[in-house]
């Protein structure tokens, strides 16, 4: 081969340093942030600039290596920064003149040093790349999402290992004589720029939303792959915002053109951070695609012990059997606002199913598998003590999902409603006309309006003295659809009442006294949702003018100091308060409907999980007039409760009991005028939390009768 003797040795030259490291007072010049001899990323605080970082180090090593790489650009991002992609082709000039790596790369500093060239100056750019391409390629990229820094930086390092290893590493060689790689390591050059100069989070693209103040879109959901389905979102303002059309971004479009111009691409790889999770097509649907057991690979492959994938969101990220549910210990004030962290980080995808609390009590969150590493480390970090109380959600809701259809099989042959056994809306409503129907003498179905949705609201009304507006109590469930055994324990609630009148003298005597008022289902739009949708939904259905997020929470929608403490004014959270009191029509029933009534004395709301019964506030911690005697019926009413199974419940007002709640049902009661005004929050503590088997419906159902009739009793006792 061409010698160039005094070359040989020479290692890799810099070109004009990039920038200089801070606290250089000597005025020595920067190196390259790459290879072995070179400053680690995190003493070279100017890696921070992109345009005259990354991009730099690009030109570096295709002016180090241009027998094997060149730079080919696709495009420009939505603020005009030149999309750059590395293309490895072992057909370039240094391979093409003879030359071994070693040496093209020797003759290459000595170009770059200003020594006079052995040999005639490469092909330009445009001759070592072809639209067609002359052999099949690669495709690799990073950093589609902007703060995952990880990425970019690996991404640049696999650049320099590439070229440093053709011709040393027989696999890379062998790839490289048979195929092409194209490797973008910035996809979202704006969004990196503005995670380094203003906001470290940042996700998005930095491309103008027409008719929203918000901006970006999440390039990574703009693909034309299932495009604006479900694991997207339609609000500008969200990190996961499809954006208006699939590619409508630029750095997609590029991409999209690029690859299918090129016409040979036979692997497509993006690197995204955090998770450690190795992943495969498809994210939109849960079909299998064609390849599905050559990309899975062996069943016995050890890949960091990853089950299998099912639940999907469009776009690429996936649920996976490994969604678990943290209790985690908050023993003072401290640690609750070390946990407000965790509050706040939208990106981990957390749902707080108990939440956290200016009191001494442990907080339960669902942690999705992609979150669970991010989440314990920064558990422990902060001392922050949890166990884990469910291991498999998704193994709970297949068992929910069973057993409901074998239960919907029973009965479809048998023409009976099985009381242990969670129903559809209709199958409900059926049996609250079947009740109807059977004791006319006693109950009568009333429709008191209907949800967002169109759906009907049923009461069932029990009363033994017709046409007459006596002293009535209210009793209603499922005000938070995905509490399930709510709904169950009301239904069972309705059949023992009549079942037991005339036979039970202490409910004889309460209705020959008074009426009962039983609303099984107070969100029928959110139940039915949480059965063929999400069943871990809780709000309501109605739309928010502005927002692409769904619903209001309506147990934060009563005018009871509304939108106080406890509550939201964010459309996607899970506690939004609504754009004002009784803005849902579920909630305005209720309220038009007790309201006009005029003689309400009790009102029960029953909700899950956590065994506990409340009286009010919710939103102050000042005692209410009549907590003594509230607290005393609740207690005699925990205590009768307790005597079934043995189950415990913890009693005294909302705000020192779980968490200060601003807008609920019961304080809204309580402060027109119905004194007697309790929360029951049924089984359990947290094993299963809001996934109670079906198991446990009858059991709970009993119990809670027991306690709910001491109130009934002590309310016929104390009418005012």
């Amino acid at each position: 081969m061409p010698a160039c003797p005094s070359l040989q040795r020479l290692p890799r030259c810099p070109l004009r340093p990039p920038c200089v490291p801070r606290g250089n007072g000597k005025g020595e010049p920067g190196r390259s942030v790459l290879g072995a001899s070179r400053r680690s990323l995190a003493n070279v605080p100017c890696l921070r600039s992109y345009t005259l970082q990354i991009s730099q180090e690009m030109d570096t090593l295709v002016a180090q290596y241009p027998g094997l790489l060149s730079k080919v650009n696709i495009g420009q991002s939505f603020e005009k920064r030149p999309l750059n992609v590395l293309k490895v082709h072992r057909g370039s000039w240094g391979s093409r003149r003879g030359l071994e790596p070693a040496a093209a790369r020797a003759c290459a500093c000595a170009s770059a040093s200003a020594l006079p060239p052995p040999f005639p100056a490469p092909p330009n750019r445009s001759s070592l790349f072809s639209t067609g391409g002359d052999k099949p390629a690669i495709w690799l990229d990073a950093g589609i999402h902007a703060r995952e820094w990880v990425t970019q930086a690996t991404a640049l390092w696999t650049a320099n290992k590439i070229a440093s290893d053709y011709g040393n590493d027989p696999s890379i060689t062998s790839i490289l004589d048979t195929m092409d790689i194209f490797l973008l390591p910035v996809t979202n050059p704006d969004g990196y720029v503005f995670s380094q100069t203003k906001n470290r989070m940042w996700r998005k693209t930095r491309s103008k939303v027409s008719g929203s103040f918000c901006v970006g879109v999440d390039p990574n959901r703009n693909w034309d792959a299932g495009f604006g389905g479900p694991g997207a979102s339609n609000n500008p303002c969200s990190d996961s915002y499809h954006g208006p059309h699939a590619n409508s971004e630029v750095e997609v479009k590029s991409i999209v053109d690029f690859i299918k111009s090129h016409g040979k691409i036979k692997a497509f790889i993006t690197l995204h951070s955090y998770s450690q999770l190795l992943m495969f097509p498809y994210g939109y649907t849960c079909t299998k695609s064609d390849n599905f057991d050559e990309l899975s690979g062996p069943k016995s492959c050890p890949i960091s012990g990853q089950p299998a994938w099912h639940q999907v969101q469009s776009g690429t990220y996936l649920l996976s059997h490994l969604d678990q549910v943290f209790r985690i210990n908050v023993r003072n004030g401290d640690e609750s606002s070390k946990l407000s962290q965790l509050v706040n980080s939208d990106n981990l995808k957390l749902s707080f199913w108990k939440s956290p609390s200016i009191f001494s009590r442990p907080v339960d969150v669902l942690v999705p598998s992609v979150s669970l590493q991010s989440v314990r480390s920064f558990l422990k970090s902060q001392g922050l003590e949890y166990s884990v109380t469910i291991e498999d959600l998704q193994a709970l809701l297949d068992n929910e999902d069973e057993e409901m259809q074998h239960n919907e099989g029973q009965e479809r042959s048998s023409n009976n409603f099985n009381y242990g056994a969670y129903h559809s809306l209709e199958a409900i409503y059926r049996e609250m006309d079947s009740i109807a129907r059977d004791f006319p003498a006693l109950v009568s179905r009333v429709k008191i309006g209907h949800s967002f949705e169109n759906r009907p609201m049923y009461v069932l009304k029990f009363s033994t003295a017709e046409g007459r507006r006596r002293p009535a109590i209210w009793l209603n469930a499922g005000i938070h659809s995905r509490e399930w055994i709510s709904q169950a324990t009301a239904i069972w609630t309705a059949r023992k009442i009549v079942s037991d009148y005339g036979k039970d003298p202490a409910l004889t005597s309460i209705l020959e006294k008074m009426d009962i008022f039983l609303l099984p289902v107070a969100n029928p739009d959110g139940y039915v949702y949480t059965q063929t949708q999400n069943r871990l939904w809780r709000k309501t259905r109605s739309l928010n003018p502005g927002s692409a997020c769904v619903g209001a929470d309506p147990n934060r929608n009563w005018n009871a100091s509304f939108a106080g403490e406890g509550a939201s004014d964010n459309p996607c959270s899970e506690t939004y308060h609504g754009p004002h009191a009784n803005s849902e029509v579920e909630v305005k029933s209720v309220v038009d409907f007790i309201q006009g009534h005029r003689n309400f004395k009790c009102f029960i709301d029953l909700h899950s999980y956590s065994q506990l019964l409340m009286y009010p506030y919710g939103y102050t911690i000042k005692k209410a007039p009549d907590a003594d005697e509230l607290d005393e019926v609740a207690r005699r009413a925990a205590k009768a409760l307790a005597s079934l199974s043995g189950t415990s419940y913890q009693v005294g007002p909302t705000c020192t009991t779980v968490y200060p709640a601003s807008g609920s049902s019961v304080d809204w009661a309580y402060d027109n005028g119905i004194k007697y005004a309790f929360t029951f929050e049924l089984r359990d503590t947290g094993h299963y939390g809001f996934l109670l088997p079906a198991n446990q419906i009858i059991p709970t159902a009993e119990e809670t009768w027991l306690g709910l009739k001491t109130i009934m009793e002590h309310v016929r006792d104390n009418l005012y």
